[in-house]
């Protein structure tokens, strides 16, 4: 309890939670800022100012439509459909990794991205979708995509130990309740957040313990005092 309790600590005294998506970076060393920008899309920045975005969506594709300002040096997409792939917001050229060219292990800005390639039709045809994991300021993330099901014991020893696992939830997710549980145990996170509506995360969570609720979009994460369990909510 102590360990959550300084971590929950670390969250108020950063301002998270409050609805600013402007940062500055602080001098406490070793922290990443996370934006959520809606369905799937979050940007990761680093105390240097380092930025990752993650599946940036189209307008009308749910959510609310995306700031025309997005300057990432990094853009995963983990699904080439225009929920995960649209770079209308983004006015630099990134580099991005998508597709073949994201998978198995990539260095950029001095960061290691690892895609692991998982497909939704048996055949392994045009439907793939990678599961990422990259490490930001001592701090291994896995960015779950729509991950059709459970991961091989190869996919879990490729992405490695994780500390913040984003899982999606609800429709049109392929997961069922059992498969997602199965996932949460296969990686073992301190934090887990849901992707998915506001309904469906909410359905997902009910009767769940561990559950954190940001009052706001952006969280301030320290590699030092992660909890475990967590389950973490970001508001709108």
């Amino acid at each position: 309890m102590r360990r959550v309790a300084g971590f929950f600590l670390c969250l108020l005294l950063a301002g998270c939670g409050g609805g600013s998506r402007d940062y500055a970076p602080s001098s406490t060393p070793r922290q990443v800022r996370i934006d959520w920008l809606g369905n799937q899309t979050f940007l990761f920045t680093s105390s240097i100012g380092l930025k990752v975005l993650v599946n940036p969506h189209a307008d009308g594709t749910g959510g609310p439509n995306l700031p025309r300002n997005l300057a990432p040096d990094v853009l995963l997409v983990t699904m080439e459909k225009p929920a995960f792939n649209s770079e209308d917001s983004i006015t630099n050229t990134p580099t991005a990794f998508r597709g073949a060219i994201g998978t198995g292990l990539n260095n950029a800005s001095g960061i290691r991205f690892r895609g692991v390639p998982t497909y939704t039709d048996a055949t392994k045809g045009e439907n793939m979708n990678l599961v990422f994991s990259w490490a930001m300021e001592g701090i291994r993330f896995c960015f779950a995509g729509n991950l059709p099901g459970p991961l091989t014991g190869e996919e879990v020893a490729q992405l490695g130990q994780i500390d913040v696992l984003f899982l999606p939830v609800g429709q049109p997710s392929y997961l069922t309740d059992e498969e997602r549980v199965l996932i949460i145990n296969q990686l073992h996170p301190k934090v887990v957040v849901p992707m998915g509506t506001p309904g469906a995360i909410e359905s997902w969570i009910a009767g769940r313990g561990g559950v954190h609720r940001l009052t706001g979009p952006s969280v301030l994460l320290n590699a030092a005092n992660l909890p475990g369990p967590t389950i973490l909510v970001f508001a709108p």
